[in-house]
């Protein structure tokens, strides 16, 4: 019967900390949902702001459109070479990629 009891109270244990963990899980999400979302916003802001500054409104709709497709091209490349701890790496053509 002590045996039984000990691990009763062991298994409570772990549901009240089972809890506790579930609900500071959905609080750190929340949190974490809410930071991307300024970061994005901000983000977006900067571009915007450096998108009037260059004025690209000039610029053929077509140039700007193949641009913008290059870079987004290049986008899987500076990842990887972030990740690799290479942080000031820079624009690669996608040509020039093995």
């Amino acid at each position: 019967m002590k045996m039984t009891t000990k691990l009763v109270r062991e298994i409570e244990h772990a549901q009240a900390k089972i809890a506790v963990l579930r609900e500071e899980h959905a609080r750190t999400g929340q949190e974490l949902s809410h930071w991307i979302g300024i970061h994005k916003n901000k983000v977006m802001e900067l571009v915007g702001a450096t998108v009037e500054r260059l004025d690209l409104s000039q610029m053929p709709i077509h140039d700007l459109l193949s641009s913008l497709s290059r870079l987004a091209l290049q986008l899987p490349f500076m990842q990887v070479s972030e990740s690799m701890g290479n942080h000031d790496s820079k624009i690669v053509d996608a040509a020039s990629v093995d």
